[in-house]
């Protein structure tokens, strides 16, 4: 199995919430989904290697918004929002 940490932290704010979407095509496959108020670090350790995952954030923030995917993963991911965002993500296990 290989782990993935998606990490978000509000900055300067009071107003925050964000939804993190992990999910496989396959109709069986992986699927996670879970609202955050404040900033949080998820460890999704249960990512089977050589497989095709898709990430969904959506949210808001009256300050910033930091978000990052590292671990077993092809390619990292570190960006910052502000105010109202969505944005979505690709990423292959290791």
């Amino acid at each position: 199995m290989s782990t993935v940490t998606i990490t978000g932290t509000f900055k300067d704010s009071n107003n925050d919430n964000v939804v993190l979407e992990v999910y496989t095509t396959d109709p069986n496959g992986y699927d996670f989904r879970k609202s955050y108020p404040r900033s949080f670090s998820e460890a999704l350790n249960d990512l089977v290697a050589g497989e095709s995952y898709y990430v969904n954030i959506t949210g808001h923030t009256t300050g910033s918004f930091d978000f990052s995917i590292d671990g077993d993963t092809d390619d990292t991911v570190s960006k910052t929002y502000t105010n109202f965002f969505m944005d979505g993500f690709n990423f292959t296990a290791k």
